[in-house]
């Protein structure tokens, strides 16, 4: 059989071929000029063959002077060694921008490498990986992996808090009625009524955390349901202050209400807008010194109606601020009172105004206290 005859690929087929790879290419000579560079090189660079071709290197990017890849090319050509450059502990050598944006730099893997010849000619050939999408990818990973690490924290926390909240009230009741089981005949009526109450008011303690709970799971799930129909703002926070009345005089403070006689009608559900009302007093009341008055406004502007429930407290600390409506999250802050929470209270409160097509945010001075407000669009019916 006749032997085959060797093909040897044209200069233009190989031009070709390194031109559809999807990395850069260059080759410099020994006196450090171009003498190939390749169409990836070209788009990330913004110059051509023929701007770059047969110029020295240092000439065509005077910024790579003096850098860490002057001195591996150096090495590659007078000594063959090769050198891996990577940008996560080097800047990137080359200027290079994804689609010639200067603004979107090309994160570099660079490869430096001798090339020698029959006749000990020796060259140097560069390869550029772009790394810029599997760093981001890495970038993305890492913060699921700490977002991920933060939520577990905070889980965990939250069940710690509420297996605590569950225990202590259960404690209460259990210890009451056990008294009351055990030596009615021996309990005089004053000392009965004292027992049924702690009974009754950690009862509801307890209900109130589990509604919490299950607010938390139907906004998780979006299945919380909205009743919506035409209210008085101020009759409500009328009948919130007399809800609070006894938490209020618990702890010496007083509500103070300026309202506004000609407020608009809003169109919202009545016993969401008293949960919102609701939390934002008791937390008033958390913070609120002793023999204080909780200020509590309501206003109309452009088609919206105002209200703001401001204590004279010690105010949000500053690493607190941006977790505040965060589900599971409670500021420690050690001069407040004794008043028990699951840390969901503003998380749902912003949810139900959000709901309504309003905004539930707050100010904080830590010389004057904090103001918690929230607006409602005005009913159009």
């Amino acid at each position: 059989m006749p032997t085959p005859t060797k093909t040897i690929p044209s200069e233009e087929l190989l031009t070709q071929v390194i031109d559809t790879n999807a990395t850069g290419i260059t080759i410099l000579d020994k006196s450090m000029n171009i003498i190939f560079w390749n169409q990836w090189m070209s788009n990330a660079s913004s110059l051509a063959k023929e701007d770059v071709l047969h110029k020295n290197l240092f000439s065509v990017f005077p910024e790579m002077k003096n850098s860490r890849i002057e001195k591996a090319i150096e090495l590659s050509i007078s000594k063959g060694n090769a050198s891996f450059i990577s940008h996560t502990f080097n800047k990137n050598p080359f200027p290079l921008y994804s689609n010639g944006d200067k603004n979107k730099s090309i994160r570099q893997l660079t490869y430096i490498k001798p090339v020698n010849l029959k006749n000990n000619e020796r060259y140097c050939f560069i390869q550029i990986n772009d790394s810029t999408t599997s760093v981001y990818r890495e970038e993305q990973l890492r913060k699921m992996a700490h977002d991920a690490q933060s939520l577990t924290k905070l889980k965990s926390g939250f069940v710690s808090s509420v297996s605590h909240e569950l225990r202590t009230p259960l404690t209460s009741i259990m210890g009451a009625l056990g008294l009351l089981k055990n030596g009615t005949d021996k309990v005089n009526p004053e000392n009965m009524k004292t027992m049924l109450d702690i009974a009754y008011n950690n009862a509801d303690r307890l209900l109130l955390l589990i509604s919490d709970l299950l607010d938390m799971e139907k906004i998780e799930s979006g299945k919380m349901d909205f009743n919506f129909s035409t209210i008085n703002i101020n009759e409500l926070i009328d009948l919130c202050i007399t809800q609070n009345k006894g938490l209020s005089d618990k702890y010496k403070v007083q509500f103070n209400f300026n309202k506004d006689d000609n407020i608009p009608l809003v169109f919202a559900d009545k016993d969401r807008i008293i949960q919102v009302l609701n939390n934002l007093m008791s937390n008033a009341v958390k913070f609120e010194p002793n023999g204080g008055t909780i200020e509590i406004t309501s206003s109309h502007e452009n088609n919206k109606v105002h209200v703001a429930v401001l204590d004279h407290g010690s105010g949000i600390p500053d690493e607190f601020k941006d977790k505040i409506f965060k589900a599971f999250t409670q500021a420690d802050v050690s001069n407040t009172k004794n008043i028990s929470g699951t840390g969901l209270g503003l998380a749902i409160s912003k949810t139900i105004i959000e709901q309504h097509h309003g905004e539930l945010n707050f100010d904080c001075n830590n010389k004057r206290g904090t103001c918690f407000y929230f607006t409602l669009p005005v009913n159009k019916q």
